[in-house]
């Protein structure tokens, strides 16, 4: 939910060993999606100039000011640092069409929808299980 706390995303993260998080609307629509990477420090642009500087949970961050940055991230909700209106792929969709959609997006993973209902999430790591699966040279 879009009310969540980021600390409770990860949290679910990690028990469920899963690299992203959807997050539902309050009438159950993909609002955004967190992913893994959301917890990792980016080099973004600076507003308004081609300096380039360490970007962490959606605060500019000096380095040695990470901790201090994970510690109020705890209590941020996931609306703050989500990818809104993420890529999705339908669920009726071919293989060729989400790998497709993987890499034209550069992303690694796709919630699948039914409509405009979530019904799972495909990631790069499930095509690597496929490929093992189907025996792909």
């Amino acid at each position: 939910q879009l009310d969540d706390t980021v600390e409770n995303a990860a949290q679910r993260m990690l028990e469920n060993r899963i690299g992203c998080v959807p997050v539902l609307s309050s009438d159950g629509t993909v609002a955004g999606i967190v992913t893994q990477s959301d917890f990792a420090a980016k080099s973004r642009c600076v507003p308004f100039s081609t300096f380039r500087h360490p970007h962490l949970l959606g605060h500019w961050l000096p380095l040695e000011h990470a901790e201090a940055i994970f510690e109020r991230a705890r209590r941020l909700k996931v609306q703050e640092i989500m990818t809104p209106r993420p890529v999705t792929v339908a669920a009726d969709a071919t293989l060729e069409q989400t790998l497709a959609l993987l890499l034209k997006h550069d992303i690694n993973h796709l919630p699948v929808m039914r409509g405009e209902k979530l019904v799972g999430v495909v990631s790069r790591f499930d095509l690597l299980k496929l490929m093992l699966e189907k025996g792909c040279p």
